[in-house]
């Protein structure tokens, strides 16, 4: 994933010499220099740079996720990658062939993107390939020594990937869990910001929206590393198992964290509410600050310590508490219990803590790995998968018809305008500018042109006033190891430096006058031109394609986590694996759904719709699953003789309100609707205690939540 942002604090440029960021960045840049350097030494250069091509274009599909996805895709692309050169070479005299060579592999490695991105990335290195291996001017041999080289570069890039990996087979696991705590932090530092507003304001719910639905995208990347990985789930190694047992207390760490009470209305009934107000959201921000810490240990690889305890404050807000609660002489249950999810939280990031300075604890703690596997559902490279998408509303046939003829197009403006001896940079412009949706496209074109530009500057001045080949060759080396180190994290600033380096590698080849940085500068207008155009009228996939789908999915994730609360409320056992699965599927949809309505705001208005109501929908839906995950913790907390018949009554009215809901965007759907729902007012039982009458406060913010979600879900339809 391409993470963009506009600041960087001291703390994340630190952090980013220890990601996986700067981590691939050194590995690329070694794999390419490596091969070209040693035959420079030979005399053999252009069959060193053919290697080193293929290194970068087999490192694209080398991204994060488990050990045996990356091996399978590493060596797929090497074969692809040889066969794409010889290819390419071998046509490359013959002008019509290669329009027709273009066509059709750039449908068809386009199209594997139905596989996932890896697979999108493997075809994105074929047709890089493709592009860069059309020379009119190869011999017989050199077309097989360019093949040749290529398989070799791949298999060499293939080897010092996995070589890496066996030596530090947790590291990349390590890098991946600090970010999603760090994330997480961050999601906490939000929540505690609720509490010093009057009323959390609706752009900080936005952004707690928006942040959840960021940590729910880690953690499915780390949840993927962990267990897909035989050394953590198979071979169960000690720092397999301690990495395993955190992260499965960091997801439920997660799930409290998102039952923290932030409807605080009901709270500041209290006189004293404002002081309590204050001292939660202090110690809020205390624990984010300890989850920040524990996120910078595990980038940098430091066994994790705690940098405080915060028994003593908590301890203090409940002495605050219990004299409030003797001041009103009675009840104050709702404080009692944000402290005490608080308290849980503490608790349980100690626990963390714990199993890295007590191995002990690890080894004695048990998990069911048959059940773990669960969370990861082994996903076969079906053919089917590909013919079932052989449709025009496949957003991936879409995607594949558009680099198709998107590549025509560039390959026809080179051939009848020749700007000089590099037009191969509009095609390589047009296919790493388009992706499958128009907002992440529309981002690159934006970065391309701007780094391209501003990039192409600063390589003027190097050469203008630098003329020592030993400087220009360490800042070679700079600006190579800061392009691939941003290449997933700022496509910008990957641009910025890989302009400069294009341009001293072609100084060191033989091109020392300044046309090139103009021809580089106009194919890349030109390509990001065809990009813009392509992404626009080409097969265009709006985001309002995948409205229903999304809309779908969450309708049924909402409805059967509300099946876990309705659960408790009847008196069934408590199965935790159903109810971690359904929580699993609840995040993922919010995260898709939050994602959809970012992609959507970068869109042209007149292809915005329904924007406003699914803005609507998704701060609607993230406040009822927290409702309903503070539900499900306090219900099973509380006393089951509490729970009276209208409570009952109100969680199957909200189910058959999600029912509703799910039935508009699937109405072939086999689920059943609850029954014993509400078909009049609500009333209590004389004198209810306390518990109680807060758990009906709180089911009655649900019920109208899932009203109002019914209500949008009904208008979005309509319209």
């Amino acid at each position: 994933m391409i993470v963009q942002t506009n600041r960087f604090t001291s703390r994340e440029i630190r952090s980013f010499f220890f990601s996986q960021y700067f981590s691939d960045g050194l590995l690329v840049t070694f794999g390419m220099l490596l091969p070209a350097v040693i035959l420079a030494q030979f005399g053999q250069l252009a069959l060193g740079m053919s290697m080193s091509l293929a290194a970068f274009c087999v490192s694209l599909a080398d991204t994060p996720g488990p050990i045996v996805h990356k091996r399978n895709g590493m060596i797929l692309s090497t074969l692809l990658l040889f066969l794409t050169a010889s290819l390419a070479a071998w046509i490359s005299t013959n002008p019509i062939l290669v329009v027709l060579v273009l066509a059709l592999l750039g449908f068809g490695y386009s199209i594997l993107a139905v596989y996932g991105d890896r697979a999108m990335m493997i075809g994105t290195g074929s047709l890089l390939m493709l592009v860069l291996s059309i020379d009119p001017y190869k011999t017989d041999s050199e077309v097989w020594k360019h093949g040749l080289s290529v398989l070799i570069g791949g298999l060499w890039y293939t080897g010092l990937s996995l070589g890496l990996y066996l030596i530090k087979p947790y590291r990349s696991i390590q890098q991946a869990m600090g970010t999603y705590v760090y994330e997480f932090s961050n999601y906490l530092r939000l929540k505690a910001t609720c509490y010093v507003q009057h009323e959390p304001s609706e752009s900080l719910r936005e952004g707690l929206t928006n942040q959840l639905a960021v940590v729910n995208r880690y953690q499915d990347t780390v949840r993927e590393l962990l267990l897909k990985n035989q050394f953590v789930i198979k071979k169960s190694t000690p720092r397999g198992r301690v990495l395993l047992l955190a992260f499965i207390e960091l997801v439920d760490l997660l799930d409290r964290s998102i039952a923290i009470d932030d409807d605080h209305l009901r709270i500041q009934l209290h006189d004293a509410g404002a002081d309590i107000l204050t001292s939660f959201q202090r110690s809020i921000v205390h624990l984010a600050d300890e989850l920040t810490h524990l996120s910078d240990c595990f980038i940098q690889g430091q066994l994790p310590t705690p940098i405080g305890d915060l028994k003593d404050e908590l301890v203090a807000l409940g002495i605050i508490i219990e004299r409030l609660e003797k001041e009103r002489n009675g009840s104050i249950w709702g404080l009692k219990k944000i402290l005490t999810n608080l308290r849980s939280i503490h608790k349980q990031i100690e626990k963390i803590y714990g199993y890295f300075s007590h191995s002990d604890r690890a080894s004695t703690t048990t998990y069911d790995a048959v059940d773990l596997e669960k969370f990861v559902p082994y996903h076969p490279v079906d053919f089917q998968v590909l013919l079932n998408n052989l449709h025009l509303q496949s957003p991936a046939l879409r995607f594949a018809l558009r680099i198709s003829i998107a590549f025509l197009i560039g390959y026809l403006v080179s051939r009848l305008f020749p700007l000089g001896h590099h037009s191969y940079w509009i095609l390589v412009t047009t296919l790493l500018i388009l992706k499958p949706t128009f907002s992440l496209s529309r981002t690159r074109n934006y970065y391309r042109l701007i780094g391209t530009v501003m990039g192409g500057l600063f390589g003027v001045l190097i050469l203008l006033f630098i003329h020592n080949s030993t400087a220009l060759f360490l800042i070679l080396l700079f600006c190579m190891l800061g392009s691939y180190s941003f290449l997933r994290f700022h496509y910008g600033i990957s641009i910025f430096f890989l302009t400069p380096y294009i341009l001293i590698l072609f100084y060191f080849l033989g091109e020392k006058n300044f046309a090139i940085i103009g021809e580089r500068v106009v194919d890349t207008i030109i390509g990001s031109g065809i990009a813009l155009l392509a992404n626009y009228f080409i097969f265009p996939n709006w985001g309002h394609f995948r409205l229903k789908k999304v809309l779908r999915e969450v309708a049924e994730a909402n409805y059967t986590y509300l099946q876990q609360l309705m659960g408790i409320v009847q008196g069934e056992k408590w199965e935790v694996l159903n109810y971690k699965l359904a929580r699993k599927q609840l995040h993922i949809s919010a995260a898709n759904l939050r994602g959809l309505v970012d992609h959507m705001l970068v869109e042209p208005k007149k292809n915005q719709k329904h924007l406003q109501e699914l803005q609507r929908f998704a701060m609607l839906n993230y406040k009822l699953s927290s409702h309903l995950a503070m539900l499900i913790y306090h219900t099973r907390e509380m006393n089951q003789t509490l729970v009276q018949v209208q409570h009952k009554q109100l969680v199957s009215s909200i189910g058959y309100e999600l029912y509703k809901v799910l039935h508009i965007f699937y109405p072939k759907t086999k689920v059943l609707a609850p029954s014993n729902y509400l078909t009049a007012g609500i009333s209590f039982d004389d004198d209810p205690n306390e518990q109680a009458k807060i758990l009906m406060e709180h089911l009655l913010v649900a019920y109208q939540v899932s009203k109002d979600l019914y209500e949008l879900s009904v208008k979005l339809v309509d319209k």
